[in-house]
Formats: C-alpha cells, sequence, structure tokens
C-alpha cells in the first residue's frame, strides 16, 4: 500500500511523526484543526457567541418596532372618526371610518340631527383648509353638488334654504 491517502478517506491517516501533547503541542484531527482548542479559538467562539446573541436581540427588537406600529395604525382611530367622535355627531362615519355624512344640516323643514355647530366642528377637526369653508358659505341653492378636495379629503355638498345642507366628507387613506 502506497503512502497516499485514498480518495475519500476522513480524515487521512495520521503519520507517526506528528508531535503528541506531551511535546507541548496539540494534536490535530488531520486538517490542520487542533483537538483542543486553543486561546485564540476560544476567543473567537466567544465572539461568534456574542454576535449571535446582539444579532437575535436585535432582531427581536425589530419584530417588537414592527409589531407595535402595525397595533398603532389598527388601534388608532381615522380622522373622520375622531371628528365625528369629538364633535358629537349623530351622524355616524361609514366605510370603516372613511366617510361621515352630515344630512339636513339646518334645514327649515325637518332639519337633520346635526346642526350647523356639529359641521362647522367637523370641518375644524379635519383642518380644513379656509379656501374648503368659504366654498361651502357661499354655495346657492342654483349651484347644485360642489365638491372640493384638502390633503387626503374630498367634500361634496349641496344646499337649499327648506332642505339645508347635506355634506359627505371622504377620506382617500
Amino acid at each position: 500500500m502506497s503512502d497516499q491517502p485514498h480518495y475519500g478517506a476522513y480524515p487521512p491517516a495520521a503519520s507517526p511523526d506528528l508531535p503528541t501533547h506531551e511535546d507541548g503541542v496539540p494534536p490535530t484531527a488531520g486538517w490542520g484543526e487542533p483537538l483542543i482548542p486553543t486561546r485564540a479559538m476560544q476567543h473567537a467562539a466567544k465572539k461568534r457567541k456574542s454576535r449571535l446573541i446582539a444579532a437575535c436581540v436585535l432582531a427581536l427588537l425589530l419584530v417588537a418596532v414592527a409589531g407595535y406600529g402595525v397595533y398603532s395604525a389598527i388601534s388608532k382611530p381615522r380622522p373622520i372618526e375622531a371628528a365625528a367622535e369629538k364633535c358629537t355627531t349623530v351622524a355616524k362615519p361609514e366605510d370603516g371610518g372613511h366617510t361621515l355624512t352630515l344630512r339636513n344640516v339646518g334645514a327649515k323643514e325637518g332639519p337633520g340631527p346635526d346642526s350647523y355647530t356639529a359641521a362647522a366642528c367637523v370641518l375644524l377637526a379635519l383642518e380644513t383648509p379656509s379656501r374648503v369653508n368659504d366654498h361651502i358659505g357661499q354655495t346657492r341653492a342654483l349651484d347644485g353638488t360642489q365638491t372640493d378636495t384638502w390633503e387626503d379629503f374630498t367634500a361634496r355638498w349641496t344646499y337649499h334654504p327648506d332642505n339645508g345642507m347635506t355634506i359627505t366628507i371622504t377620506d382617500s387613506k
């Protein structure tokens, strides 16, 4: 038999001239790795373990932050819902909190359940710009249905002295 290791031998056969542990040099597994860990190997293992722990802690923090963000987004009322609640409107938000319709506000005959005060409160709570408020306030019966937008909101309204104002506010979020 030759001194060459045959294909697939693992680990290669140890040669008789390898140093022993008594010589002060740790024996190897045949591939240059000492059987007894050196200080450098122990230090490297500690660094790997520390990095693994740090990576796990970072991953947990990222999951916690993402979870909190999702929870906050779900539990926080939509702006239209918050405005309706703040202004104690009788009309309730619809379409999952995306739409609020105030009907017959200030009508002479059969006024709706919400007053001009409630409608003004909702518009104020939604930070409606003055140009939109002016447009609403200057609408006449002859003007028909009017529409205006600001930020993520769209308002559509009609006005008639007998029927009052009906306004629908929708957000696009």
